[in-house]
């Protein structure tokens, strides 16, 4: 009888146990699942037929900085108004026949804001920027903004949320997918890398899945450009790929998910000379979802006058933009 008695009460306290993991109004947390990535699409335009400007501006201070991003069915336009050394930022949509769709939305912004990034996917917008080094975020349609950090130096966007940046000597990330379906306060940013003072330019990509960010650091040899790939919650995948083989200094890269790879273009300048023009090759190179190392590289058969370039994918074809000289006193872009 004791012995029943007694194996009663541990059922009852297990029983008890259960029903307060389970009940009692607590539950297991979850998460959002991501959006999924839709590629632009690629089609044949046989002439480039431009449509009458459209006026988005209208403040009576001066405006400038404009950066667009594609948007779904339409475009977002955002740009700052130059208030003495204070600013205000600005997003707008715009359809693709040029007709604005609803009223601006606008931001204040203590100094000049700088570093700008804007990122959109299923149907979200954010518009990141550095207002004095505090690195701040606002959604599009939200009326609140958001300071991700107090001491940023440099920042880069993807879609769902996705936003990496250096504080202090410390490589942050922050997405959506670090948020509780339960609670509604902004997720805290997780550490990818300690020591990253190093880093000079960050740029990201979001494959559905996870993202990848690709950075370059200096180095003894000059710099070099790393990939790293991030799940949504912050957590590291795998060990910092090598896209750069070169010496030198490779530069500026920038990274978009072509449906298959994550496409990284770069520039670097081995051989550059003071006398020498268009001195920046451009380099590209496919990164597979998994592995330590690209599974192509292809140095482009021209060069850049400057270390900035474009880079743009739809399911089947690449798109680089560059500046080249064409005389001694001018240059052009080509694409």
């Amino acid at each position: 009888m004791n012995r029943f008695a007694s194996f009663f009460t541990f059922f009852l306290a297990c029983a008890a146990i259960a029903s307060g993991a389970v009940g009692c109004g607590s539950k297991l947390a979850t998460k959002p699942n991501p959006p999924k990535v839709v590629l632009p699409e690629a089609v044949v335009c046989n002439d480039l037929v431009t449509g009458k400007n459209i006026q988005i501006s209208t403040s009576i201070v001066e405006s400038g900085a404009p950066i667009i991003s594609a948007a779904g069915d339409a475009f977002l336009v955002a740009w700052n108004d130059l208030h003495g050394r204070s600013s205000e930022l600005f997003m707008e949509r715009v359809d693709r026949n040029g007709a604005v769709l609803g009223a601006a939305q606008k931001a204040a912004c203590a100094g000049i804001a700088r570093d700008r990034t804007l990122s959109e996917n299923d149907g979200e917008a954010r518009l990141v920027w550095n207002d004095s080094g505090m690195l701040k975020s606002i959604r599009y349609g939200a009326s609140d903004e958001e300071t991700l950090s107090q001491t940023a130096r440099i920042a880069a966007t993807a879609p769902w949320g996705g936003v990496a940046w250096i504080e202090n000597e410390d490589l942050m990330f922050v997405s959506n997918g670090m948020l509780d379906s339960d609670k509604k306060e902004a997720p805290a940013p997780v550490r990818i890398a300690a020591r990253a003072a190093k880093i000079q330019t960050l740029n990201m990509a979001f494959n559905g899945s996870f993202y990848a960010l690709v950075w370059s650091s200096a180095t003894q040899n000059g710099h070099e450009i790393h990939l790293q790939r991030i799940a949504p919650d912050g957590q590291k995948l795998g060990s910092p790929v090598r896209v750069s083989a070169l010496t030198g200094s490779s530069g500026k890269p920038l990274v978009a998910w072509d449906g298959n790879h994550f496409v990284v273009a770069w520039t670097n300048s081995t051989s550059r000379s003071p006398t020498t023009a268009d001195s920046y090759h451009i380099f590209l190179a496919l990164v597979p979802e998994a592995g330590d190392m690209p599974r192509s590289t292809r140095k482009m058969e021209f060069q850049s006058a400057d270390d900035d370039i474009g880079l743009a994918v739809t399911g089947k074809e690449y798109a680089i933009a560059w500046v080249s000289n064409i005389k001694q006193t001018s240059a052009a872009v080509f694409l």
